[in-house]
């Protein structure tokens, strides 16, 4: 694949294993939201991915889903995921924080081999106890109330019903757990839906 960005229809249901694997100048992926499942090394070896939009509604991350992929520096970890598998972070040494929610129940000894990034997680949780064990810095939340962390954020605006843009990104920062209003833009596709969100 010699694309740098791509943006798969929203017909997708289903992907193959290795879909991207090795694709060196992929840099962005926007995941569809009928999306359930992530093939196993999906984008194993995407040493230029720095960002990956995926549905809420992903329930696992497959066998060395992102190994390699050196240059990605935020997983996105969805509420309901269980499972992190082999290899599935294997050398992304740019990822500098991952909130781990409680609903993650098995992690892989092999998970982050190389055991970058700090982890936020629940006490007694999962991956309080895989950080504890693999000697990984991590910082104990209650992922429900995250009042004291700060979160980054990028609100995309596009077409309602696309993913075509039609503004540039609103960036910042918040407090993880509240609410936040932001302007309207002013374009008349805007769908008023994307001017609140709710961080992490």
């Amino acid at each position: 694949c010699a694309l740098e960005n791509i943006v798969l229809p929203d017909s997708v249901e289903s992907v193959g294993a290795n879909l991207f694997c090795n694709s060196t100048v992929l840099e962005t992926v926007h995941l569809p939201a009928g999306l359930r499942e992530l093939s196993p090394f999906m984008f194993c070896g995407c040493k230029a991915l720095t960002k990956v939009d995926m549905p809420f509604e992903v329930d696992d991350f497959a066998e060395g889903l992102f190994a390699d992929c050196c240059s990605l520096t935020e997983i996105p970890f969805c509420n309901g995921i269980k499972t992190l598998p082999e290899g599935v972070f294997d050398s992304c040494t740019s990822v500098k924080t991952m909130v781990i929610p409680d609903s993650v129940t098995s992690i892989a000894t092999s998970a982050f081999y190389s055991k970058a990034g700090t982890i936020y997680c629940g006490k007694d949780s999962e991956a309080h106890n895989y950080a504890v064990a693999c000697g990984m810095d991590y910082v104990l939340v209650n992922l429900f109330e995250t009042k004291n962390v700060t979160v980054d954020y990028e609100i995309n605006y596009v077409k309602f019903g696309t993913n075509i843009p039609i503004a540039d990104p609103t960036k910042g920062s918040a407090v993880a757990g509240n609410n936040k209003t932001f302007e309207a833009k002013t374009e008349s596709d805007l769908y008023e839906g994307y001017q609140t969100g709710y961080y992490p």
